[in-house]
């Protein structure tokens, strides 16, 4: 019975995969045309949106290049 319930989750790799696709194309691409659309309302959240973004993949970027050098 654990196993036949195993068999219809996806697992946390796909679901990763599933979500990151749908926010790297759907929702940033809404929230530009919002921002686009009206600046006062959703500049501001934009604005942190991409900084989180960005500081994720800096510290991802950081540990890739470790991770590189540890094994060099």
């Amino acid at each position: 019975m654990y196993n036949d319930a195993r068999k219809t989750e996806e697992s946390a790799s796909s679901l990763k995969k599933n979500l990151i696709a749908i926010i790297n194309g759907d929702l940033i691409d809404c929230l530009r045309y919002q921002q686009k659309a009206n600046t006062a309302l959703y500049g501001a959240i934009a604005q942190f949106i991409h900084q989180r973004f960005s500081e994720v993949n800096a510290a991802v970027q950081s540990r890739s290049k470790m991770k590189d050098e540890v094994v060099a």
